[in-house]
């Protein structure tokens, strides 16, 4: 029987993802072709620039439904895929810590709010007080007083996740990754590959801003984020904090490494880092614990997050067998397994 030939243009979290779902689920009747114009390891992308926080409790400080709805659904999936192919990357579940100053007291108040509203998810939402903050982050500030604790949430190092992926792929010999390549346009059926347009069955387009001008309505949002080393802080969870102007999430990695983060700029510029935005970044760090102070910064990063008005992804249907998967915004890695499986089916209802 004549194998499908399928091509994914796009290859961060999202088309790697996907290519693993589809050739595990269809190994025999595919062959599969990964196209990305950046290097294997994702740099250059922003599924690199990432602090692969898996937290939909957690996101509905500015996230809708329909983000809240992928990201639990893919907080449960996310162990299954890494036991299956990415076993050695650093993963934890060790929940979220929510907190703000005394001044922000109402900000926590409303998450607290819009969390309530899915408690049909899940119970394991818990008010803390200062001493509790102690007793589950004793290394933290003393001067939170009240913060919220979700259990289940859990967080990743995306670093160390994207070329395992990419190694799993290389395992299945119908699987074809062209990395470094740059496909100049997608149409149902086919991909251009400089003057030269290459055929397939199904064509499925994953390219984030690559697409802006087949995509009404796509738009870059800039996020930066800083990684150190910080020595003389202990944190076991990512912590967020809330604030009005200068929100920020830290992230513990493996060997004492933070990330750094929650920029968001409505900006397309690809431009280094400002330093204002270093200042507010490490400004609101000192002020969750004063060791950061000493931290050794080890990298700068900005990139442009694909978004639609409504910061919503989508799935486009635009032909029989030709799928436009776009605007994930700063929540890839939270909804990319959930998002891969509604695509999956879409593939195995077509026949």
């Amino acid at each position: 029987m004549k194998k499908q030939k399928v091509a994914i243009v796009g290859g961060g979290i999202l088309g790697r993802l996907l290519a693993l779902t589809l050739i595990e689920r269809r190994e025999d009747k595919l062959e599969l072709s990964l196209f990305d114009k950046n290097i294997e390891s994702g740099f250059g992308s922003c599924s690199f620039t990432a602090a692969g926080m898996l937290a939909p409790f957690a996101e509905l400080e500015k996230a809708e439904t329909e983000v809240f709805k992928l990201g639990f659904e893919s907080l449960s999936l996310w162990p299954l895929i890494l036991k299956k192919w990415c076993c050695d990357v650093f993963y934890r579940n060790s929940g979220t810590l929510v907190v703000a100053h005394t001044q922000e007291q109402q900000d926590l108040d409303l998450l607290s709010s819009k969390m309530r509203k899915y408690e049909n998810y899940s119970s394991e939402i818990q008010p803390l007080t200062s001493s509790d903050i102690q007793n589950l982050e004793p290394d933290l500030s003393k001067k939170f007083q009240r913060g919220l604790y979700i259990c289940h949430e859990a967080h990743l190092d995306v670093r160390a996740l994207l070329p395992s992926l990419s190694q799993a792929l290389s395992a299945y010999r119908n699987v074809h990754q062209n990395f470094g390549i740059y496909v100049d346009d997608v149409q149902a059926g086919k991909i251009l590959l400089g003057n030269q347009w290459v055929d397939f069955d199904w064509v499925f387009d994953c390219r984030g801003l690559g697409a802006q001008g087949a995509l009404h309505g796509l738009r870059g949002v800039r996020g930066e984020i800083m990684k150190v080393r910080a020595p003389e802080v202990l944190l076991n969870r990512p912590i967020r904090l809330l604030h009005p102007r200068y929100p920020l999430y830290v992230v513990p990695l493996e060997n004492q490494e933070y990330i750094l983060g929650a920029t968001l700029i409505e900006s397309e510029s690809t431009d280094n880092i400002s330093v204002q935005s270093v200042l507010e970044l490490l400004s609101a760090a000192y002020s969750i614990h004063s060791g950061f102070a000493e931290a050794q910064v080890l990298e700068f990063s900005a990139q442009l997050r694909p978004a639609f008005s409504d910061h919503c992804p989508r799935v486009i249907v635009e032909d029989q067998k030709f799928l436009r998967i776009n605007g994930l915004y700063r929540h890839g890695y939270l909804v990319s397994p959930a998002l891969c499986e509604k695509v999956v089916s879409i593939f195995c209802e077509v026949k």
